[in-house]
């Protein structure tokens, strides 16, 4: 297994060294057929190792003519910043209000066509890019709909190969938030940041970069004059929302000391078990009691899932986690009312063990796009409901699921409470707040129970996916006005425009004389 992450390591080592992706892919297609070769499987047949070329295969970034690429697919970030640069560009947006879309600068229409950029699930209101003046990084806010008030979204520090996937990744979170805020009865609107970081092994990850980087997005956020709100997410923490802090009000997720909700890991566990049993209730199943339940990840929200389904009366719980420390606290923090009853096993990254576990719940509570044409027929289990974020691959995946009558609850909804927790910090906070437990109940409107049930309800009546059930009903949901400031948030993206924002005007920097 050594042999095999250092091979990876070292193809993705040449990857970064402009190889052609076709090559690459070769290249890992070869070492892991040879990886078979020597009987490396499980001894469960049905739990391989997922083959490693199918989340390689977009590190294509060579591009002869940065200017003028064949493709954005082609056009790494590093390469869009430095043509933007070259034309004095350090600010720029598309626009898509008011029935039009808008480039702020003709090369910017040249870098990322609006015939491939509408490929990239972009039918958003904003997409605003700055380059650092500390760091040099590419940034970019994504804002999808504000009907409902101003855009919020983690800010995510992370390395991406080529703009096709910056683009794709911004669109697809800002508009799974916006879905979410909607169904949670919240007055925001879906956004997502984005710190373009450097490759991984740069010495630009040094922790003096980071938080320079940080500092540059801070001042980026207060340009934007509020129409987005940031928190921490991948690659981020509660130290850099902090450190965005020094920079601008337009945060969220900050560390106690200075007012903030932090992490809220044990919110969000308490909604996956909501959803798990509304789950239950639509496949009249009954209650947790006595059911077996596989969680792939035991964090700090798994461990929290854990303690409650044992208080809950479930018979087992057998879950995966991949640090060996993290395993053993859980282990003995469960020791004696897990007793019989709970299973942790230490694995390797690569480890699809957890997915052959038969079980009533699967939740997958690690990284996302676990789910796949590998991992789904392993599978033995009646509901898939987690706390990590697109866990299933892709549409055939979810096609794959329902094949096999598994019942997929969307992530939208399960673990929507740093969002809710991060939304309520604006208005104060108390010990026992009311407006977060509310969503914890089983009679509001808007609670994870009844949208869960919701959402499955409505999937069975259309035929459809959960997924696009959520979709259908968030995005109906999105398009109510707020009935505090209606329509404040478009018309500060509006201001913006109207101010020469992308030549470098800040309004607010002239009336007082900065």
């Amino acid at each position: 297994m050594r042999l095999f992450i250092r091979q990876i390591r070292k193809i993705h080592y040449q990857t970064s060294r402009n190889l052609t992706c076709l090559q690459n892919r070769t290249a890992l297609e070869q070492f892991f057929q040879r990886f078979v070769n020597k009987n490396l499987y499980r001894q469960n047949k049905s739990c391989f190792v997922r083959p490693p070329f199918q989340c390689m295969h977009n590190y294509c970034t060579k591009t002869d003519n940065p200017d003028k690429p064949a493709s954005i697919n082609q056009l790494s970030p590093v390469a869009f910043r430095d043509a933007l640069k070259k034309a004095n560009i350090d600010r720029c947006f598309i626009l898509n209000l008011d029935d039009r879309i808008d480039y702020s600068h003709q090369i910017l229409e040249k870098l990322i066509p609006l015939e491939q950029l509408k490929a990239l699930e972009y039918e958003h209101e904003a997409i605003f890019f700055e380059i650092g003046a500390r760091t040099n990084s590419l940034m970019a806010v994504f804002i999808w709909k504000t009907n409902r008030g101003q855009a919020s979204g983690g800010v995510d520090f992370k390395y991406q190969p080529n703009m096709a996937d910056f683009i794709q990744h911004g669109c697809r979170f800002s508009k799974t938030l916006g879905v979410k805020c909607a169904l949670a009865g919240l007055w925001s609107g879906g956004g997502k940041g984005i710190i373009a970081a450097p490759e991984e092994g740069s010495k630009s990850l040094a922790s003096e970069f980071r938080r320079k980087a940080f500092m540059d997005f801070g001042e980026f956020l207060t340009t934007l004059n509020g129409c987005f709100i940031a928190g921490y997410g991948v690659g981020g923490s509660v130290e850099d929302t902090d450190t965005m802090f020094s920079q601008t009000r337009y945060v969220s997720n900050l560390s106690p000391d200075y007012g903030g909700s932090s992490n809220s890991y044990h919110y969000t566990a308490l909604g996956v078990i909501k959803s798990m049993e509304a789950a239950l209730t639509f496949l009249n199943l009954g209650t947790l009691k006595g059911k077996t339940v596989a969680i792939q990840g035991a964090g700090r929200v798994g461990e929290v899932i854990i303690g409650e389904l044992l208080q809950k009366g479930v018979a087992n719980i057998t879950v995966s986690e991949t640090n060996s420390f993290r395993a053993e606290d859980v282990r003995q923090t469960f020791a004696e009312i897990g007793s019989g009853r709970l299973t942790i096993n230490k694995v390797d990254a690569v480890d699809t063990s957890i997915f052959c576990q038969p079980c009533d719940i699967f939740a997958p509570c690690a990284r996302g796009n676990t789910l796949d044409q590998y991992t789904i027929p392993m599978l033995d289990t009646k509901i898939i409901c987690g706390s990590s974020n697109f866990p299933v691959h892709s549409v055939d995946d979810l096609e794959l699921l329902k094949k096999n009558n598994i019942l997929y609850v969307t992530d939208v909804v399960p673990n929507r409470m740093g969002i809710v927790a991060n939304s309520l910090e604006m208005y104060g906070r108390m010990e026992d707040d009311p407006e977060l437990k509310k969503h914890l109940s089983y009679d509001w409107e808007h609670s994870i129970y009844r949208t869960t049930l919701r959402i499955l309800e409505a999937a069975a009546e259309h035929n459809i996916y959960p997924k696009a059930a959520a979709d259908m009903l968030g995005k109906k949901l999105s398009l109510e006005i707020n009935p505090w400031f209606p329509g404040r948030t478009q018309n500060i993206i509006r201001g913006l425009k109207s101010s020469g924002w992308n030549e470098g005007r800040d309004f607010w920097r002239e009336r007082w004389s900065y």
